[in-house]
C-alpha cells in the first residue's frame, strides 16, 4: 500500500496527464448496492440488535430470532422499507 505523500508525488509528476475528480468517501445513495430492499432490512435487523447487548452466541442467536419473529407480526413495516424513495428501483427491478 502507498503512502500518502507518495500518491501525492506520483499525481504531481503526472499532473499533465490526469485528472483528478475526488468522490465522496461513503454516499449510500448513489451506490446500488446500498439501495438493495435485502440490505435495508438487514440494517433493520442490525440496528435492533445494537440496543441488545448479548452475554453469549446464543443469546445473540435468540435476540436476532426474537427480532424477526416480531417484524413477521408487523408487514407494514417490511413493506415500507420497499416503499422508500431510495428502494423503489431495486424493488421493481428484481
Amino acid at each position: 500500500m502507498l503512502a500518502g505523500s507518495e500518491v501525492a508525488h506520483w499525481i504531481d509528476a503526472r499532473r499533465d496527464q490526469i485528472e483528478m475528480c475526488f468522490m465522496a468517501g461513503y454516499s449510500p445513495e448513489l451506490n446500488p448496492n446500498e439501495l438493495n430492499p435485502n440490505k435495508l432490512l438487514n440494517q433493520d435487523t442490525n440496528q435492533a440488535m445494537r440496543r441488545k447487548r448479548p452475554r453469549d452466541r446464543s443469546q445473540m442467536i435468540a435476540n436476532t430470532r426474537s427480532h424477526l419473529r416480531q417484524r413477521q407480526t408487523q408487514p407494514q413495516v417490511i413493506r415500507n422499507v420497499f416503499l422508500e424513495d431510495r428502494a423503489r428501483y431495486p424493488a421493481q427491478a428484481g
